[in-house]
């Protein structure tokens, strides 16, 4: 997850925010909070109680794939990507939720209105 922000970041526009909830891992959250700075449009969060609230703003959630983070995601419609999954049900959500073929029409559509 560290390399992920840090590379993510420096792309990030002006228009654009990153939101990392960390939870419980106050290790992940200070060293993310050192590594993203001088990035005023990425925030570092540890334990929230207002979940449903960021997915809804979100456009796109980076999760591993764990039980309940991915049906919250699912259940708001939320795009996914799954990242650094373990074995196990990590691994069960992983294959149940991946696509393996994307509807090339409305992606060609998308690419069409892109400025």
């Amino acid at each position: 997850m560290e390399e992920i922000i840090s590379y993510l970041c420096p792309y990030l526009t002006t228009e654009q925010e990153l939101s990392v909830v960390c939870g419980t891992n106050d290790d992940l959250r200070k060293k993310l909070q050192k590594r993203t700075e001088k990035y005023s449009q990425v925030h570092v969060l540890g334990t929230v109680n207002n979940v449903p609230q960021l997915m809804q703003a979100s456009d796109l959630f980076l999760t591993k794939p764990g039980g309940l983070s991915t049906s919250e995601a699912m259940a708001a419609e939320l795009p996914m990507v799954l990242i650094d999954a373990v074995a196990g049900c990590e691994t069960h959500n992983l294959n149940f939720f991946c696509v393996m073929e994307w509807p090339s029409q409305p992606i060609r559509q998308k690419q069409s209105q892109t400025p």
